[in-house]
């Protein structure tokens, strides 16, 4: 009996096989339709998506234009705003409008400048990709290439130092610099000493201003700028009560309490506001220090 079981099991296996070769040779003959609506479905459900996600992010529909240029007004970064509502803080909303040119970003650490700088790539890639952007209005190109140096790039693997990964990134960008192209540099050149960093950032900003690209560069360099050229984005920076006493404050988080993040356009007159003691002393640093590093200022 057991080996007649098995018989019958051989059996079963073998007309099942036959019949789902029937069936597929059947469906065959609606491959092309059944690939077609499969096709479409999805389609479907990636606009659904993008239109949930919009709706989700309080997106709009960018306007697409074959100048090179990038017109935002009321832009965010989704994840810094989604981590300060977490928090139950507000999200201060960045207005600029990029040509084909080079711009800088200056102004004081916690400013900002690498927040707007992720936030011009997220904008531009997603308005790439057919979605709605994050802002109240904007009016952006299409690029062939995104290019983005921001974060810690060393290479343990490769032993590249923060400055030589950044130089390596850098080469790409370059290369592709003569192709309708955005690129982002966050604090070029702030891994190695200052005079050399002065010197390599000035000379890729002359390089690529006369590319056929929008490059953004944040900088704490002075002097990088002033140059008709260029156009200078400045962060508006602590705007501290005449009252307050920042030795008092003694919380790194007040920072976000007083910091303008708003950017504005300034014709290079003067140096880049430093209002790093004012954070250190925020922060609850020593006086004897702080008045010691004014000094040497």
């Amino acid at each position: 009996m057991e080996k007649r079981y098995e018989e019958l099991t051989f059996e079963e296996d073998d007309e099942e096989y036959k019949i789902r070769q029937d069936i597929s040779a059947e469906i065959k003959k609606f491959s092309s339709i059944l690939q077609k609506n499969i096709k479409i479905i999805g389609e479907i459900d990636y606009l659904i998506a993008k239109a949930n996600y919009a709706q989700r992010t309080n997106s709009i529909e960018p306007e697409i234009t074959n100048k090179l240029q990038i017109t935002i007004k009321g832009g965010r970064n989704l994840k810094l705003e989604k981590t300060l509502k977490d928090k139950h803080k507000r999200y201060v909303p960045i207005d600029l409008t990029l040509y084909k040119n080079v711009s800088c970003i200056t102004g004081a650490n916690m400013g900002g400048k690498t927040v707007t700088l992720r936030m011009i790539g997220q904008i531009a890639a997603m308005a790439s990709f057919g979605m709605f952007v994050p802002c109240e209005y904007a009016e952006i190109c299409l690029f062939e290439h995104i290019f983005i140096s921001a974060g810690d790039a060393q290479s343990i693997e490769k032993g590249l130092s923060t400055f030589g990964a950044e130089i390596v990134n850098l080469e790409e960008a370059i290369k592709n610099s003569d192709r309708r192209c955005l690129i982002l540099i966050d604090e070029l050149a702030g891994g190695t000493n200052p005079k050399e960093g002065y010197a390599i950032t000035k000379a890729v900003v002359n390089y690529l201003k006369n590319k056929d690209c929008i490059t953004v560069l944040t900088t704490h360099y002075d002097n990088v700028a002033n140059d008709e050229d260029i156009q200078n984005l400045q962060v508006k920076g602590l705007k501290l009560p005449d009252e307050t006493d920042l030795s008092k404050q003694n919380n790194i988080e007040n920072v976000q309490k007083y910091m303008d993040y708003r950017l504005i356009e300034v014709k290079y007159s003067s140096d880049i506001p430093k209002d790093a003691l004012k954070i250190a002393k925020m922060a609850g640093i020593d006086e004897e220090i702080i008045k010691d590093a004014e000094r040497y200022l």
